[in-house]
């Protein structure tokens, strides 16, 4: 049986305390009737407040408990507040039968009500009468903000339709007084519920009284989340200076062309004036806001707007103006900005929203990502810009670079500088592919001078980076109609003469291919782009001037991506070759014995001796020793020929091959050291284990010949020098890679292994790393962590990877 129960409200009421005497309001009640059952009715009681003064009260307080005219109970909540409850005897009577009465049936509802009287405001909830006023309440949250000096005030409450009161949101009683007969009814549990949900979208720790203080510094992220609340009200308190979050929709820039340069401006305009222009507001984008005193406002700049303008700052002289080969990267940045423009800007744009067909014969033998890949850069290299192609190692660079030569063929000769350990590869790939193009290798040619003088178009000639200088007058004399430079960070160091050389061929467009478009240090990306678009990241000063910092400074490393991100295409892997199978890698270590230990630790003792000897050739020394020590952590017997005992480490591996074999498995081995290779494969000799070899001292006949036999399956196991084979090959008959030594950049090493893991691979593909346990090699193994995928720092905003300086040569010796 449901029963009712009593629920005394009470009021504060400010005491005028005066010779002992306390002003009073009188008290009146109320009796909420709902049906809770059919047949039945369930009664709500509570006690209000009349805004009605009455008589003088003489209060003496007793324990807490006063007594008037009339039964009353006075009860102080803090100084100089009370509560007062004040209950005629017949009122009294009623709420203390209404607490233990059954429910009260339906069909005595009328005559309960006129029992009720007057003196008791009461409402049938069932049948909504009542002789009261039932008040609109807004089911919808209510945002208060009030701005300080170093925080934000923010409140969450509901408020009555009319706006004339308004409370904590869940706080406070279910059914609200305002004045005369006048009541809300609210729904406190979905109020707390809307408070909370409200709290977690902004970020904020949910308290009872839905009240915050934010501090100035998250702000930014707090209006992020304001812009994202649906239904709600946001309201700032009279007086408080209004904070307005400023994106990048709310910035209007004009472009005009002025001569050989665009001049760009722009203003900012809220409710309908201008509030500031351009400049204000390429100054503001350090600090993240603006003041505007004469409107009372704040103007917070967003994350997304704020990275917008540290681009257009790098990119725009004191005049705010930008050359012609700036104004790609800006157009797409501001493609999400209001921009008005004249004619050329709108030619200009036109121009670049141009698709660019390829005949669909071409197209054919490609893969999906290819096709947009091919069709990407013939819409750069269309509107004369050089582009990147930076696919992952295996997704077929090589025939995308084809492709386009092949588009673009009756345009005049092209020009392939490449690694001479892929020369074979270009031809291949093109005879497969691309049969319309001939193929010349230039390092064959009996006269090279009369062979390059003599190109035609149609014609590709390939040459390897080491006839580069030797030929540098006659390629530079020479009208190119395409340039590609494959394993494009051959030219890195931007000082060498390869690289000046190749910076001043005479091409209609330019191509790089790379996996690793920067390997060490962001200059790599300078020489790079200096060879496919002079000029976009000025010259090597000012660009170490601006990015110096890049790899440390997020906002320097932001600006550098916007400027040569629509220029670089770079697919993974694991994002356009769902089919390949699963990469497997490992760390596999090996424990010296007490012999080789030994050795090691003489070996870095005397490093370190003949580096305090050194006198300003710390660098070389300490690399030097750090070869050493890595040599004997493979073999002790590259250092000391005296020691030929098999090494742990060729133990451990001629274990993994012998497995591997038994196995059904096809084998490839990488080393850095090509003794090491030698002196391993006398090992595998006596054990009458075949295998192929290939170093950087095989000629084309011997590399083709061993490529050949392990193709074929005739042979199960492929040594190969890290230098002679980690690029340019296609293994994919192997699924089984080991590294006997780790090598300081592990990009080199992925390149290694990816002449297994790549497309048309079928097997899963497992990777082993041998790694001597306390030595230089695990140091080595932890600065892959930091090293890795360099050029994916540049192009996701990952940071950057820490040079090889002396200091951290050091390090690695000393601990």
């Amino acid at each position: 049986m449901q029963t009712s129960h009593m629920r005394q409200g009470h009021t504060w009421l400010h005491s005028l305390l005066n010779n002992g005497d306390l002003f009073l309001r009188s008290l009146t009640f109320t009796a909420l009737l709902s049906q809770q059952y059919s047949s039945h009715l369930k009664i709500r009681t509570s006690i209000r407040h009349m805004f009605k003064p009455i008589s003088y009260f003489k209060i003496h307080l007793l324990s807490g408990v006063s007594w008037g005219r009339s039964k009353a109970l006075l009860q102080p909540r803090i100084e100089g507040i009370y509560s007062f409850y004040s209950i005629p005897e017949h009122i009294e009577r009623f709420f203390t039968l209404a607490g233990k009465m059954p429910a009260v049936p339906i069909e005595q509802a009328d005559a309960l009500i006129e029992r009720l009287g007057d003196q008791v405001n009461w409402y049938f909830l069932t049948e909504e009468r009542g002789n009261i006023i039932l008040g609109e309440w807004d089911a919808t949250p209510h945002l208060w903000l009030k701005l300080g000096e170093k925080t934000l005030e923010l409140s969450i409450e509901h408020q009555s339709h009319d706006q004339r009161t308004r409370i904590g949101s869940g706080q406070g009683p279910l059914w609200l007084y305002q004045e005369g007969s006048l009541w809300y009814h609210r729904d406190l549990g979905q109020e707390r519920q809307q408070a909370k949900a409200i709290a977690q979208k902004l970020g904020l720790k949910a308290c009872k009284n839905h009240r915050y203080s934010v501090p100035s510094e998250q702000l930014p992220q707090l209006f992020d989340g304001l812009d994202q609340l649906k239904d709600v009200t946001i309201h700032w308190h009279q007086g408080s200076k209004r904070v307005k979050q400023l994106r990048s929709q709310d910035v209007g820039l004009s472009i005009r062309q002025k001569e050989e340069w665009f001049q760009v401006s722009g203003d900012v305009h809220f409710d309908g004036a201008e509030v500031l222009d351009l400049k204000r507001l390429l100054e503001a984008r350090r600090t993240g806001f603006i003041t505007i005193e004469q409107q009372n406002l704040t103007l917070l700049v967003s994350d997304e707007l704020r990275k917008q303008l540290d681009f257009l700052d790098s990119v725009l002289d004191d005049n705010l103006s930008v050359n012609r080969q700036l104004a790609y990267p800006l157009q797409k940045l501001i493609e999400t900005m209001s921009v008005q423009s004249d004619q050329s800007w709108q030619a200009l744009q036109q121009a670049w929203s141009h698709p660019i067909s390829l005949d669909k014969a071409l197209l054919e033998p490609l893969r999906d990502y290819q096709r947009s890949g091919v069709l990407w850069a013939a819409h750069l290299l269309h509107n004369g810009f050089g582009v990147c192609l930076a696919d992952d190692m295996g997704l077929g660079k090589t025939l995308q670079a084809l492709t386009l030569l092949n588009h673009f063929q009756a345009q005049g000769p092209s020009l392939v500088v490449c690694p001479k350990s892929v020369l074979l590869n270009w031809r291949q790939e093109s005879q497969r592919f691309t049969p319309q193009l001939t193929m010349i290798d230039l390092e064959s040619c009996a006269d090279r001078q009369q062979t390059l003088a003599d190109a035609q178009p149609g014609e590709v000639i390939v040459v390897s980076y080491g006839l580069v200088t030797r030929l540098a007058e006659t390629l530079q004399a020479n009208e190119w109609q395409t340039v590609v430079l494959d394993e494009a960070q051959q030219i890195k160091n931007p000082n060498a003469e390869r690289a000046k050389v190749l910076f001043d061929l005479k091409a209609q467009r330019r191509i790089a291919l790379s996996g690793t478009p920067v390997e060490n240090h962001l200059v790599e990306l300078w020489s790079q782009f200096t060879f496919l678009n002079p000029g976009l990241l000025g010259s090597l000063k000012q660009f170490k001037a601006k990015y110096a910092q890049a790899g440390k400074n997020e906002q320097d490393l932001l600006r550098l991506r916007a400027l040569v991100s629509p220029f670089i295409l770079r697919r993974l892997k694991e994002e356009v070759l769902t089919e390949l199978p699963e990469k497997t890698e490992l760390i596999h270590h090996v424990e010296l014995t007490s012999k080789e230990r030994n050795t090691y630790e003489a070996v870095r003792k005397e490093a370190l001796q003949t580096l305090s000897e050194s006198n300003g050739n710390s660098a070389i020394s300490l690399f030097a020793g750090l070869t050493r020590l890595r040599q004997v952590c493979c073999d002790p017997g590259l250092v000391f020929e005296h020691l030929s005992e098999t090494s742990s480490k060729q133990k451990e591996a001629l274990q993994l091959i012998a497995d591997a074999l038994d196995g059904g498995h096809n084998i490839l081995v990488f080393s850095q050291f090509v003794q090491l290779l030698k002196r391993f494969g006398q090992r595998l000799t006596m054990q009458g284990i075949d295998f192929c070899y290939l170093d950087g001292q095989s000629t084309s006949k011997q590399r083709q010949s061993a490529i050949n036999t392990f193709k074929s399956g005739k042979h199960s196991l492929f040594l190969i020098s890290l230098k002679a084979g980690g690029s340019g090959l296609n293994l994919t008959e192997a699924d089984t890679v080991i590294h006997l030594d780790p090598w300081w950049n592990p990009a080199v090493e992925d390149q290694a292994s990816d002449r297994a893991y790549r497309m048309g691979q079928t097997k899963p593909v497992t990777v082993y790393r041998l790694v001597t346990v306390n030595t230089v090699e695990e140091k080595i193994i932890q600065l892959h962590s930091e090293k890795r995928d360099l050029a994916d720092k540049v192009l996701s905003g990952q940071s950057s990877a820490e040079q090889l300086n002396p200091e951290l040569l050091l390090q690695l010796m000393t601990e």
